[in-house]
């Protein structure tokens, strides 16, 4: 990968820690309270970011757009439900502003034009793209046009698809992060595709990450462990709640592990060992974990140690096992403990 990016204050490549993203989505079910709630239990985690998805229904969708999963029988379709959790310019805005009190990056997903120009009036640092936009380029372009970098889902898209659009891209000099990700809710981990985060890097040298949907923390740790550039999964306060992404997120607790994953993972990473110089420590334990020449019984003064009376026996502070001919057929100066390593001003 080549090109690293930037959102708000983090950068995002190969050098930089896995940019983690925590997709709250609808959790929030239209209540702005919620979503505060949402923003004080994700700042505890170690995310860098929180995001949700800017929904006018007028501008997306129509009547005749059907749920992907049915939960709530009082609404009739999406276009009602999408209604239902829109918030307006002021909302977002305080939205925004709390997110960032609390040290959180604020980023969401746009569904139409305007509402990516609503976004850009409250000044957010970058704008998601989901799988179901992966052919809008009238929403791509205005983004572009927004300059600010824009991030794609691969949910239901083939190469020859993203190729057209990593074209597309790159024509315009846009700044842009492409993700691997599988449009299945909540999605089996055979079907993760992590072995698409590397494919990505060769083929399109952008930062790459994983838009996961499967509810459990796997194929956030395996992704990490792969230097994924970014990670962005669904997370629930609670799995006892009521919605259309509950089975595919992590909870709070559960996120709060990839976090730390996260940083463990960073750290490892960024430390290498040089095997050909052991530290001061490690020669102290050397020494400890080592063994030395001794006697399997007492020796007398005088006696001649014999190969058979000899066993190699912890620690390693007297003759290594390479120095034997130095102790063979040598005499004690005095009596020897079988219970004491041998040491050089024992023997003559």
């Amino acid at each position: 990968m080549k090109k690293n990016l930037k959102i708000g204050n983090r950068l995002i490549g190969d050098k930089f820690k896995t940019f983690i993203i925590a997709e709250i989505g609808q959790a929030h079910n239209g209540k702005i309270s919620k979503v505060f709630k949402y923003i004080d239990a994700v700042s505890t985690t170690g995310a860098h970011a929180i995001k949700f998805q800017t929904h006018l229904a007028e501008e997306e969708s129509t009547f005749d757009e059907p749920f992907r999963k049915g939960f709530n029988f009082k609404i009739k379709n999406r276009f009602e439900y999408w209604k239902s959790v829109e918030f307006s310019l002021n909302e977002w805005k305080r939205i925004k502003k709390y997110a960032e009190k609390k040290g959180l990056i604020f980023l969401t997903s746009v569904f139409s034009i305007k509402a990516a120009r609503m976004m850009k009036k409250i000044g957010i640092k970058a704008l998601k793209l989901g799988s179901g936009e992966f052919q809008s380029f009238d929403l791509m372009q205005e983004i572009i046009n927004l300059k600010i970098p824009i991030l794609v889902s691969t949910g239901v898209a083939n190469y020859k698809e993203i190729n057209k659009v990593n074209l597309f891209f790159k024509k315009r000099n846009a700044k842009f992060g492409i993700f691997q990700c599988t449009s299945s809710y909540p999605l089996d981990l055979s079907k993760v595709g992590v072995n698409v985060i590397d494919e990505f890097k060769k083929k399109y040298k952008c930062p790459v990450g994983l838009s996961d949907h499967s509810g459990t923390i796997y194929p956030s740790i395996y992704s990490i462990a792969k230097n994924a550039n970014i990670l962005e999964v669904h997370v629930v306060i609670s799995k006892k709640e009521k919605g259309p992404d509950v089975a595919s997120s992590v909870d709070i607790n559960e996120l709060k592990k990839i976090c730390k994953i996260n940083d463990a993972i960073y750290l490892m990473r960024n430390s290498p060992v040089n095997k050909s110089i052991l530290t001061k420590d490690l020669l102290k334990i050397k020494k400890i974990f080592g063994k030395s020449i001794a006697l399997k019984n007492d020796l007398l003064k005088g006696q001649i140690i014999k190969k058979d009376n000899i066993l190699m026996k912890k620690p390693a502070i007297g003759f290594k096992f390479d120095e034997i001919n130095k102790v063979i057929g040598k005499t004690a100066k005095k009596n020897i403990s079988s219970k004491r390593i041998i040491r050089r001003g024992d023997i003559e």
